[in-house]
């Protein structure tokens, strides 16, 4: 900002003082970087008699003293290749008639009010892109918020309420590990005013296009502030965590106050109301979770074991006491073998588990399976 500051008072000066065409360095004070103004034809001695006769003819004119060359300092940061752009753009030919100085003074004043409006518009800009909360007036109404899985645009929406406008990306019944970012749904994160997504690499092939969108957007993991004590980690994974922590409702409830401190970081002006959609929101989750042990414990211990297409309901089975497997792995993108299939069957028969889940973003292929090995063997399983 300084550094325009000094290059608007540089063309200004240059405009008003007709004499002086050229920026010459001083090379008697290199530390102090001056420059001078000089007449072009500085050099000659017959330039100087002209500059000489100049100044008189202006002292007759105005009255009182008129000193030449005018000094001005120049900022140490200035590089030699841009005064020199600065000294070449300035080599123009003005001579000091009425004519042509009225309307030197009226693009003067122009480039004044260009210089003082330019100068409040670049302190708003650096104060938005550090991340500080925006003013009510740079925020329109509703918030355009995108939002890739189903759990997560409703976090946002129960949270926002009438103040925010919800895209999801990823369907329902679409696979979000398999997802990848199509043209359509870059368009969108680059559109909305703010990105949720659940993270944990849940969305893995999405990660180009929301570091992307990061770049000039809030861009919003909503389990990144999950106690890692909280969290599921197994060897097949790599030591990642699961993802799919909106299965514990208590856990999830945790993601919900991360999208209240995002949303009012944004819209400080609702902060209030967004604490207050919190707070309802979670007294639901509550009684969800309570509601969840209650059913949950009404079934008979020995047949507590929940199959389902993938193994994706591990919190859901630490949180409510259910045994999970999937007969595929914590991602889908990990094939169901025969011999885990056959796994399966056996414990389907031993616990005489009387129905298996599927479902609707995993192909039914391998519950199928199951039913038909379990059948098999004399046993009937039905998809629950």
């Amino acid at each position: 900002m300084e550094l325009a500051k000094h290059k608007s008072l540089a063309v200004v000066i240059g405009l008003i003082i007709p004499e002086c065409r050229h920026f010459v360095t001083d090379s008697t004070n290199q530390s102090n970087r001056s420059l001078r103004f000089r007449p072009a034809s500085w050099r000659s001695r017959r330039g100087v008699v002209q500059e000489r006769r100049i100044m008189a003819k202006r002292r007759r004119r105005w009255g009182g003293r008129v000193n030449s060359p005018t000094r001005i300092l120049w900022p140490s940061a200035f590089s030699n290749s841009v005064e020199q752009g600065i000294l070449m753009a300035m080599n123009i030919s003005i001579k000091p008639t009425v004519s042509f100085f009225l309307p030197q003074l009226a693009l003067l004043f122009g480039l004044i009010a260009i210089f003082l409006v330019s100068v409040p518009g670049c302190a708003s800009s650096d104060s938005e892109s550090d991340g500080s909360p925006r003013s009510q007036s740079a925020v329109e109404y509703p918030i355009e918020c995108s939002a890739t899985i189903g759990m997560v645009a409703e976090l946002v929406r129960n949270i926002g309420g009438e103040h925010v406008a919800v895209n999801q990306l990823i369907g329902s019944g679409v696979d979000p590990h398999l997802h990848k970012a199509s043209r359509d749904d870059v368009q969108d994160i680059m559109a909305a005013d703010m990105v949720f997504y659940c993270g944990l690499l849940l969305e893995g092939r999405m990660t180009d296009a929301l570091e992307r969108g990061a770049k000039n957007k809030p861009v919003i993991a909503v389990t990144e502030r999950i106690d890692e004590s909280t969290l599921l980690s197994f060897e097949e994974f790599d030591g990642h965590f699961d993802p799919h922590v909106w299965n514990d409702v208590s856990a999830w409830s945790e993601c919900a106050a991360v999208v209240a401190a995002e949303l009012a970081k944004f819209d400080p002006e609702h902060a209030s109301e967004f604490q207050e959609n919190l707070a309802s929101y979670q007294a639901e989750l509550g009684l969800l979770h309570d509601y969840g042990l209650q059913v949950i414990s009404s079934i008979p211990e020995g047949s507590r074991v929940l199959i389902t297409s993938h193994d994706a309901f591990n919190y859901f089975g630490r949180a409510y006491g259910l045994d999970v497997m999937g007969v595929q792995g914590l991602s889908t993108e990990s094939e169901a073998g025969l011999q885990r299939i056959n796994e399966l069957v056996d414990l389907i028969i031993e616990n005489d588990v009387k129905a298996v889940f599927i479902e609707s973003s995993v192909s039914p292929k391998n519950i199928q399976a199951l039913i038909e090995g379990a059948k098999s063997r004399g046993h009937d399983v039905s998809i629950g």
